[in-house]
Formats: C-alpha cells, structure tokens, sequence
C-alpha cells in the first residue's frame, strides 16, 4: 500500500509492504491508510 504524505505536495511516500502475497488486497478500504499518511506527513512535516 503506498500513500503520499501530503496532498498538496509530495514530498515523501508512506509506503506498507508484507511478504504475505494476500495481505493487501484492491477491496481494502484506504480510510486508516489515508489517516495514518496525513499524521505522519504532519508530523515529518516540522523537520523538512
């Protein structure tokens, strides 16, 4: 699962791997995804 860290400028990926080939699937809600990248990105946001 990949998610850019802000939406107006992308200055980084938040990117969520498993070796598990059925992990992560195209029925997946991306709302937790969504949330989990702007907290980040707002967070490294203060030191770029």
């Amino acid at each position: 699962a990949i998610a850019p860290l802000r939406e107006d400028n992308l200055n980084g990926l938040l990117v969520l791997a498993s070796e598990d080939a059925k992990r992560f699937y195209p029925e997946m809600g991306t709302l937790y995804l969504s949330w989990l990248a702007q907290l980040s990105g707002a967070a490294i946001s203060r030191f770029i």
